[in-house]
Order: structure tokens, then C-alpha cells, then sequence
């Protein structure tokens, strides 16, 4: 939990430090920016507002802990709402390399942009919903929910995943088609290095859920009365990250 701490203060203070840079003086809703420096700003701002979440519900968790015991529900929405964030960050991605793709092919790509915004609400709403009721809802319907939930993050991860790829295949063979210059290559470079950046991460994410998913499993989770068990044990509640 300290690294973690650590790790999202350190992005977060890196973060701030580089959109003040990029502004370069200017307001964050800079008028005559250049839309791609806008798409950059706002992509940096959504990502230290994730780190910055993460870093404070972290050493709330910590604090949660320290002073009395804390239910697996409290940690699940301490640990699974940044995750929310950073989903829509990696979304932010996907909706610029599209753009992107569509722009290089001679599209406007409406319909892409259209059709990614309601996915994206959709998984969106659905996330904060099931973390935001977790607490509330019955025992019988805990298990259920906290499974769902599971689900629907890791559909969330694995559909940002196999799109963003898309989209970084379609835009290297459109380049590679064409005479490669120097701006090209830079381009490419930076793209498949943000791209395997947040494959690694969303893989991470993923077999995270999934493997979450198994763990809370209400086949493993029920007691031999045949009634579900409420899920106390720190080190099981330890597991969600």
C-alpha cells in the first residue's frame, strides 16, 4: 500500500508539473490551443485525477484499517473507483486513435465517436452503480453483485483492449503503406509505446478481475447451511486491488 501511495503521489505531482508545461502559461481551456495539445491536456488532467484518487482512497483504506476492521464492500469501493478512472483514461486513448485512424483513411468517423461515448457511459454508469449500492443491498444479493461487477470491469478492460489495438494496427499499415519520413516514425514510436503501455496495464487490470471473479466466487463463499457467507477475512479482502 506505501508503494502504491508512493507510486500515484509521484504521477501526480509529474502529472501537474507537465500540464503546467504544455500550457505553457496559458488556461487549461485555452481557446486557441491547438485541438491536439486540448486532447493532450485533457488526457493528462483525467489521468492525475485517477493517480490523485488512488493515492488518497489508498491511505484511506490504510487508515480504515488501522483503526478498526474494514469490510471486504469498503475496500472493493476504495480500490475499484480509481480502477473506474483509469478505464476512462485508457477510453480517452482509444477515442483519440480512432479519430486518429479515421482521419488518416479520409473519415470524420461520427459514427465511431457516437457509438464510443454510449459504450463507454454505459460500462461507465454500470461500474459506479454496482460499486455505489455494494454496501447497501441485502446478503442474499452481495455475492451476485459483487460478481457482476467483476464482469463488468473486465468486459470494460478487454473491449478497451482489443480496440485500441485495432486501431494501432489499422493506423501502422496505413503509414507503413506510405513513404515513411521521420515525423512518421516518431509517430509510430510514441504510439506503440503508449500502446504497450496501456496493454500492460489493462492486462494487469484485467487478470486482476478475473481472477477476483474466481476468489468471490458464491460457489466457494457459502456456508454449510446453504446460506451465503459474509466475506470478513482481511486476507481474502486484501486480494482486491
Amino acid at each position: 500500500a506505501t508503494l502504491v501511495a508512493l507510486l500515484c503521489l509521484g504521477n501526480t505531482t509529474l502529472i501537474v508539473f507537465r500540464v503546467i508545461q504544455v500550457s505553457n502559461g496559458r488556461s487549461m481551456l485555452d481557446a486557441d490551443a491547438p485541438a491536439s495539445l486540448k486532447l493532450r491536456k485533457w488526457f493528462l488532467v483525467l489521468l492525475g485525477v485517477a493517480n490523485a484518487i488512488r493515492f488518497l482512497f489508498t491511505i484511506a483504506e490504510e487508515v480504515y484499517v488501522a483503526r478498526s476492521s474494514i469490510e471486504p464492500s469498503t475496500v472493493w469501493i476504495l480500490r475499484c473507483i480509481p480502477s473506474v478512472l483509469f478505464l476512462l483514461a485508457a477510453s480517452f486513448i482509444t477515442h483519440y486513435l480512432g479519430n486518429l485512424n479515421f482521419s488518416l483513411h479520409g473519415s470524420e468517423g461520427r459514427n465511431f465517436r457516437s457509438i464510443w461515448l454510449i459504450v463507454t457511459l454505459i460500462f461507465a454508469l454500470t461500474e459506479f452503480v454496482c460499486i455505489s449500492i455494494l454496501s447497501a443491498v441485502s446478503i442474499e444479493a452481495y455475492l451476485h453483485l459483487l460478481q457482476f461487477s467483476f464482469l463488468v470491469l473486465a468486459v470494460h478492460g478487454f473491449t478497451i483492449l482489443i480496440t485500441i489495438w485495432y486501431f494501432a494496427l489499422s493506423i501502422w499499415r496505413c503509414l507503413a503503406s506510405n513513404q515513411i519520413n521521420s515525423l512518421s516514425t516518431k509517430t509510430l514510436v510514441r504510439m506503440l509505446i503508449l500502446v504497450a503501455c496501456v496493454t500492460m496495464s489493462l492486462l494487469t487490470m484485467t487478470l486482476l478481475r478475473a481472477d477476483e471473479y474466481e476468489q468471490f466466487s458464491a460457489n466457494r463463499y457459502v456456508r454449510r447451511d446453504g446460506l451465503p457467507a459474509v466475506l470478513t477475512d482481511r486476507c481474502i479482502a486484501f486480494r482486491l486491488w
